[in-house]
């Protein structure tokens, strides 16, 4: 028995934890965490303390976020996108008992100066040590919260890297553009409310806008508004990636 209780978004979320692992859950009802909520996962937090296991996608984060704030010294739990994905559906639904248990193996515990922020020279450092395709890095949530695969599409087109670049070979020079584009999309996300395309609504239940800005995601066949060549789509992590080729490089 998990001595702690673990916050998950909704009721099938409650079942795939309980195939994996004995354990209580408080269910936050999706992206609308009303006060009653808080209120319980803030006393269990401090009777019990609590796990907060959230979807890995932006809507996901951002209900990590709120419940962060409302539960210090809390503990985390991260399950990889592609673990998460059935069907082009994201959610800790999706994951099996194996990786359940494997996130629920690895917490990380929020310290009382935690801000989230990732620091260049963090990243940058971060990215040497990985062999790996940088589209499926920027997807794992335990390496970089918050980045979903709409703004990881944006945000390597912007910097100029192909999405199955090797993260370990990208230089200093263009991972400080990679970091700077991350930085960029998701603060344009949020001003414009999110995207609707990831089914991503606020608090009030109000669809986001960024997609009006998509460059390449989701426009493969279309001309480049760079260049003018043609968008291209292939798969990284069982998730459609979206590129220009001539922008883009290894």
């Amino acid at each position: 028995m998990i001595k702690e209780i673990i916050v998950v978004e909704g009721k099938d979320d409650t079942v795939a934890i309980k195939r994996a692992v004995e354990a209580d859950t408080i269910e936050t009802n999706g992206s609308a965490i009303g006060e009653d909520v808080l209120r319980r996962i803030a006393l269990a937090n401090e009777r019990r303390g609590i796990i907060i296991f959230t979807d890995p996608d932006h809507a996901g984060e951002r209900i990590r976020k709120i419940v962060a704030r409302h539960a210090p010294g809390c503990k985390h739990a991260f399950l990889p996108q592609e673990k998460a994905l059935y069907k082009g559906d994201i959610g800790i639904e999706n994951a099996s008992p194996e990786a359940i248990r494997t996130a629920l193996s690895e917490l990380r515990t929020e310290t009382a100066d935690e801000t989230g922020e990732v620091s260049f020279e963090d990243f940058a450092a971060a990215l040497k040590k990985r062999k790996t395709r940088v589209k499926s890095l920027l997807l794992n949530q335990s390496f970089l919260r918050g980045v979903g695969n709409i703004y990881a599409d944006e945000a390597l087109f912007r910097a100029g890297i192909h999405p199955l670049a090797l993260a370990s070979r990208i230089r200093t020079d263009r991972a400080r553009k990679l970091y700077d584009a991350i930085v960029a999309v998701l603060q344009e996300a949020i001003a414009a409310g999110g995207s609707s395309i990831s089914d991503y609504v606020d608090a009030e239940g109000r669809a986001g806008f960024f997609q009006i800005s998509h460059r390449v995601y989701q426009r493969t066949g279309e001309p480049c508004v760079t260049c003018g060549g043609v968008i291209r789509r292939t798969i990284v992590s069982q998730r459609s990636s979206h590129f220009c080729p001539t922008c883009q490089k290894r």
